[in-house]
């Protein structure tokens, strides 16, 4: 059977569900320490686009931490591994929380600098216990209940990051800005502690065989440059995020600096964006086993490019259709939304099943990687030399050049041969809360537990 969103009741989870409880405490983690609250508080720090690009590129820049980490995992085990590597993370949190407390009305420079640094070294051990989370649950969760389990806490995750942006639009509505900070970086740390808490209570898993990093790098060029489907579409997903992943930080931080929207509404912009992408999710993943991936790459595509073009509108008659922006973020979620999910069956379907492990991590770690760096880039591109925000003239040519790419991008999906959903479909927990970033969870060098034959072919792509 593909793989569905087929729900588990707590009570059918037994000790596992304490493993669905940490999903639900560690959204919040990672939907305030790193996704919209965290590209807010960088503006309100004084923060230029290129330090927006850097910081929001942190976890991208660093999936070769996470990708060299999975040779820790034979000598201290998944679970030990992620205790201390999150625990270590949580440490971060308390930098953000102090500032925030110390609320400077001029904040100097290193006060901004203090921060960056604290989300890089978080997302340096964020990287190192990530390499084992997903691998981990594969290993304890008993095979009759692990898809449902994931599809489960796709479900809880999705909600708490709904939660997590309602409560911050509400926040900033009724408090002062810091005071705001205050709320949700406290409500962070606590998180963080808390998620922790819950994973010491699921059993470790057994010490894992993994692939030799030197087989890893042998075996990469022959996927990335041989002739083949997978490289084809490695191809298309790369072009796609040298301009799709700047999107997010970008189009926040233009919100709040050249049209002065308040933090309220540009979080409440993000949950809409959010309901958008399950309303899809919901649609497509009806659908999407009949029809296969390329149908929804191609509405993906329209839509990505209906949103770029009003984007290029506002900011030439700025003013004018800003009315709109609630209808084009359901729109923004609703591409975002097909494209995930069309991706996570196709990439299925162009890995060989020999080595499904180390293709994904791959596809995951140079998607991601160069996406991180390109972000990084469009922030030195887009900086006015004088005030360091989003130079106008610049973003438009931004967006001008997505929609190119886009066209283009158009064109070779439309020539990629659509396929029936794999058995092995990857689990989508944390796909619609974290749209681009929860590809970086299956970069990992673990072999997968042996499944008993049940007389089914393998499907090579």
């Amino acid at each position: 059977m593909p793989f569905k969103y087929d729900f588990l009741k707590l009570s059918e989870l037994g000790q596992y569900r304490k493993g669905t409880y940490f999903g639900f405490a560690n959204a919040f983690v990672w939907m305030i320490g790193l996704g919209t609250p965290m590209v807010l508080l960088c503006e309100k720090l004084g923060a230029s686009t290129t330090q927006v690009g850097l910081i929001y590129a942190a976890v991208f820049l660093l999936l070769p931490v996470q990708l060299a980490s999975t040779a820790l995992l034979p000598i201290l085990g998944f679970r030990r591994q992620i205790l201390w590597a999150w625990g270590i993370r949580g440490f971060f949190l308390i930098v953000p929380v102090t500032i925030v407390y110390w609320a400077p009305e001029q904040p100097p420079d290193w006060g901004l600098t203090l921060f960056i640094a604290s989300i890089f070294g978080f997302c340096f051990f964020r990287a190192i216990g990530a390499t084992a989370m997903l691998p981990w649950m594969f290993d304890i969760l008993p095979e009759r209940i692990r898809g449902r389990y994931f599809a489960t806490d796709a479900l809880v995750v999705g909600l708490a990051g709904v939660l997590t942006l309602l409560l911050s639009s509400v926040l900033f509505y009724l408090l002062s800005p810091y005071n705001a900070f205050r709320v949700l970086f406290s409500l962070t740390l606590i998180a963080a502690v808390v998620s922790l808490g819950f994973l010491r209570n699921l059993p470790d898993g057994r010490r894992p065989v993994v692939i030799p990093l030197r087989h890893f790098f042998s075996r990469a060029p022959k996927l990335c440059f041989r002739p083949s489907h997978y490289r084809r579409f490695l191809r298309l997903q790369v072009a796609y995020g040298i301009a799709g992943y700047a999107f997010t930080p970008f189009s926040v931080y233009y919100l709040k600096t050249a049209l002065d929207y308040s933090q309220s509404y540009i979080l409440a912009l993000m949950a809409l964006q959010f309901v958008g992408m399950f309303g899809a999710a919901l649609v497509i993943k009806e659908w999407i086993d009949r029809l296969g991936s390329k149908p929804f790459f191609v509405l993906s595509n329209l839509a990505t490019i209906a949103f770029q073009i009003y984007w290029l509108l506002i900011i030439l008659f700025p003013g004018r259709l800003e009315m709109a922006l609630p209808l084009i973020y359901l729109l923004v979620g609703f591409a975002v939304s097909s494209f995930q999910t069309a991706t996570n069956q196709y990439l299925s379907h162009v890995c060989r099943p020999s080595e499904r492990t180390l293709s994904v991590t791959l596809f995951s770690a140079v998607v991601g990687f160069i996406g991180g760096l390109a972000s990084t880039g469009w922030g030195m591109v887009l900086k006015d030399s004088e005030s360091g925000l989003i130079s106008t003239h610049r973003f438009l040519i931004y967006f001008a050049l997505a929609i190119a790419l886009q066209l283009v991008l158009l064109n070779g999906y439309m020539k990629i041969k659509s396929a029936p959903s794999s058995e092995e479909a990857m689990p989508r927990q944390g796909m619609l809360v974290r749209p681009f970033r929860y590809l970086v969870t299956f970069i990992n060098m673990v072999e997968p537990p042996a499944r008993p034959r049940s007389g089914a072919s393998d499907k090579s792509g």
